[in-house]
């Protein structure tokens, strides 16, 4: 992590500090103020790609410029194409495609552009998501709860691998993966 994600890290959890009813954003090159009105957006999730951080809340998702940090975008299930506006968890592939990690499912912003799209034969239509990572070769990581099929509890969903063509779940059925 170099020195301008450090700074907007700090501006950002500024801007988006949880419980804030409004916060006064003060743009260095004009100082003028304006406000913001972010009530209940607590972070959940943070990632970078080349020149945006990528914030996650329970809201929806926030992107800010990494050189000048401001929030520029805001994008939900309304406005962006998410499954849900809880957006738990993020990773950006070496291409720029942006994963997202909701509490009903997965979504990517194709090189970071909305709305969002549901990748065809995902595993996770309607899951609480839990990690996401993409490995050098751009394949997604990714793991999540589902709910058992009498909807009295949720499930693991094990370790999910997509390389973009396919899908392939690890599970202690399958894998060397231990039951917990």
């Amino acid at each position: 992590m170099n020195m301008k994600q450090v700074l907007a890290i700090i501006a950002v959890f500024g801007l988006l500090a949880a419980q804030a009813v409004e916060t006064t954003v003060i743009d260095p090159s004009s100082y003028s103020v304006r406000k913001l009105e972010l009530a209940e957006a607590a972070v959940t999730s943070i990632v970078f790609s080349s020149d945006t951080a990528w914030i996650g809340s329970r809201l929806g998702l926030y992107s800010s410029g990494i050189a000048k940090p401001d929030i520029q975008n805001f994008f939900n299930k309304e406005n962006g194409g998410l499954p849900n506006d809880y957006v738990g968890s993020l990773a950006v592939a070496p291409n720029g495609d942006l994963w997202i990690g909701t509490d009903s499912g997965l979504a990517k912003f194709e090189a970071g552009k909305a709305p969002a799209v549901i990748p065809a034969g995902s595993p996770f239509n309607l899951c609480d998501m839990g990690g996401l990572t993409v490995d050098k070769d751009g394949v997604l990581w990714a793991g999540g709860l589902s709910m058992d099929p009498d909807g009295d509890w949720f499930v693991g969903m094990g370790l999910v691998r997509y390389d973009g063509n396919t899908w392939q779940q690890f599970l202690p059925s399958n894998s060397n993966l231990k039951r917990t």
